[in-house]
């Protein structure tokens, strides 16, 4: 139950990193800017997964245990 709140958690930050990056590129109009965005958005999305990751190897076993 808890790795599934986790979890949420966890896929409501990677979706607000998505959207609030997204919003930055469309914001600014300049090239270099957008590309900061979808790396804001890339960024986003491979620190997500590597907390998820991470989040997985520390709570499954600690369950496995209980």
């Amino acid at each position: 139950m808890t790795m599934l709140i986790t979890l949420g958690i966890i896929f409501a930050l990677m979706v607000g990193f998505s959207v609030s990056g997204l919003l930055v590129s469309s914001k600014l109009t300049a090239y270099g800017k957008a590309l900061q965005g979808v790396a804001f958005v890339v960024l986003g999305s491979v620190v997500s997964v590597v907390v998820i990751v991470l989040m997985i190897f520390i709570v499954w076993p600690t369950h496995m245990v209980i």
